[in-house]
C-alpha cells in the first residue's frame, strides 16, 4: 500500500501532487517512521498531533534525528517533516447534571494500561498511602478547614478486622471514591466512541497520570493525587472545585 501511493505522488505533475498528512496519537509507536524518509525527501508529509505534548516530542525526535552524526540519518530528511497539533473539542450533548454532588466520588485514568505511559504503580501506591491515611504534609498546601486524612471514611471505606481490606462504608450517603481506567485494555473493553465518551462525561476528574517516558509533565510533578474530603465550593459554571491544591502544579515543556 506504502509503496503504491508513493508510485501515485510521483506519476503525477506538480499541480496535482499530495502531501500524506499522519494523525499521530503516541510519538513512542515508531513502527511506522520507517515510512517517513521517503516522503520527508519530497517534502510532503506532515505530522498532526492530537496534542502540544505529543507535537514537543515529535518535534524533538526530528530535530535530534536531522542532527545525528550519522549520514543516513542525517539525510533522511526529517528536518523537512512539518509538525502540529490538533485538539479535538467535541460538542457534546446530554451530559449527566453533577451539580448536586457535593464530594469527589469518580475519578478516571485514560490509557492503556502500560506502565511506562501511565504511573499506575505510583498512582495505586499513593491510593493505598491516603486509605490509610499515611499523608505527607509537606507536600501539599491544605486550602480546607476540615479533613478526614487521618481516616478512610473520607474516601467512603471501611477497615476490615484484618487491618488491610476495605468495604464500602453504606452509613453514608455520598458514594465511595472508584477509580477507573479507560483505555485500550481496561476493566471497561471495546467501547465506540459514544460509550467511551458517556463513560468520561459520569466522571468527577481525569487523572493524567502521565509516566516518566512522557515529558510533557516534569518527573517530580508527573502524579496528581486526588482527594476525597470535606470541601467548600467554588461555583465556576456549576461545577465544585475541591479546595486541596498540589505544591507545584505541572508545566508544560516548551521548546527552546
Amino acid at each position: 500500500m506504502h509503496d503504491r501511493l508513493l508510485a501515485a505522488w510521483d506519476a503525477r505533475d506538480d499541480d496535482h501532487k499530495f502531501q500524506l498528512v499522519c494523525m499521530a496519537h503516541n510519538q513512542g509507536d515508531q513502527n511506522w517512521h520507517r515510512y517517513i524518509t521517503p516522503w520527508a525527501r519530497r517534502n510532503a508529509i506532515r505530522i498532526l498531533a492530537i496534542s502540544e505534548h505529543v507535537s514537543n516530542a515529535f518535534w524533538k525526535e526530528f530535530k535530534y534525528v536531522s542532527a545525528s552524526v550519522d549520514p543516513v540519518l542525517r539525510s533522511a530528511g526529517y528536518e523537512l517533516v512539518l509538525v502540529d497539533a490538533h485538539i479535538p473539542i467535541l460538542n457534546l450533548s446530554e451530559l449527566p447534571d453533577k451539580s448536586g454532588r457535593k464530594v469527589l466520588s469518580s475519578a478516571v485514568i485514560q490509557g492503556s494500561f502500560d506502565p511506562v505511559r501511565r504511573a499506575y504503580f505510583d498512582i495505586f501506591k499513593d491510593l493505598i498511602r491516603n486509605l490509610h491515611g499515611w499523608f505527607p504534609l509537606r507536600r501539599y498546601i491544605v486550602l480546607t478547614f476540615k479533613s478526614y486524612l487521618d481516616s478512610p471514611a473520607s474516601w467512603g471505606y471501611l477497615l476490615l478486622d484484618n487491618g488491610i481490606s476495605y468495604i464500602p462504608d453504606t452509613s453514608i450517603l455520598d458514594p465511595p471514591f472508584k477509580l477507573y481506567l479507560g483505555g485500550i485494555v481496561t476493566p471497561h473493553v471495546d467501547l465506540n466512541c459514544s460509550e467511551y465518551y458517556d463513560v468520561m462525561a459520569e466522571m468527577d476528574l481525569c487523572i493524567p497520570a502521565l509516566g516518566l517516558s512522557d515529558l510533557y509533565y516534569k518527573p517530580v510533578q508527573r502524579l496528581p493525587c486526588v482527594w476525597r474530603t470535606q470541601y467548600s465550593q467554588h461555583d465556576v459554571s456549576e461545577r465544585c472545585i475541591p479546595m486541596l491544591m498540589m505544591i507545584g502544579c505541572p508545566q508544560p515543556t516548551q521548546r527552546s
